[in-house]
């Protein structure tokens, strides 16, 4: 076929990586997290709700 198409020069690739990837990584972390966060909230919020749990005496840090 006669199709075509523009490749940028290796170092353009190279430093567009070096930018590009740790945002990637980071948001795969990120994703990580949320999915973390979610399963826990997924877990105590019933038990919250029933009074199975309570947060009455759990300690409160102020930040100053």
């Amino acid at each position: 076929s006669d199709a075509k198409i523009a490749m940028p020069l290796a170092d353009v690739i190279k430093a567009a990586t070096e930018i590009i990837d740790p945002i990637f990584r980071r948001m795969i972390e990120m994703r990580l997290q949320s999915n973390q966060l979610a399963q826990l909230r997924d877990t105590l919020l019933p038990k919250l709700l029933s009074g199975e749990l309570s947060v009455e005496n759990i300690p409160v840090e102020v930040a100053h």
